[in-house]
Parts: C-alpha cells; sequence; structure tokens
C-alpha cells in the first residue's frame, strides 16, 4: 500500500521524458539484482536467520550513503 502513490509518481515522471524505456530500466534492473542477491544470501544463512536480518541493515545503511544521480530530461 505504501510504494503504490510512489510508483505511481514515479511512472508518471517516466512517461514525460523521452526515453521511457531506459528511464524504467535504471530503476528496474538494480531493484532486481539486489532483490535476487538477499535471497540468495537469505538462502545461504538459512540456519541462523537473525543474521540475515543484520546484513540486510548493514546493506540499507550502506545505500542510505551512496549517492546516485538521475539523469535530467
Amino acid at each position: 500500500m505504501i510504494s503504490i502513490p510512489f510508483e505511481s509518481i514515479f511512472y508518471d515522471k517516466a512517461a514525460k521524458t523521452k526515453d521511457q524505456d531506459s528511464f524504467i530500466i535504471y530503476r528496474e534492473v538494480p531493484t532486481f539484482i539486489g532483490r535476487a542477491f538477499l535471497w540468495i544470501i537469505a538462502i545461504i544463512i538459512v540456519n541462523n536467520f537473525q543474521i540475515f536480518f543484520f546484513i540486510a541493515g548493514l546493506s540499507y545503511l550502506i545505500l542510505s550513503f551512496l549517492k546516485f544521480k538521475i539523469p535530467k530530461s
């Protein structure tokens, strides 16, 4: 329920750009890769599930300090 308004805003911005495909790919591909990476880690450390939460928190902390350049249209 939380992501629906943000998804709507994102796709509205994508509709206004000239190159809609690349705008969407820049968002969807890293999201899929990150999700797949976390699932692989979760499957590997399924016996100690608490470590998965620590890794997920650490990943979020690292991503919060990275700065991405958004291409302007």
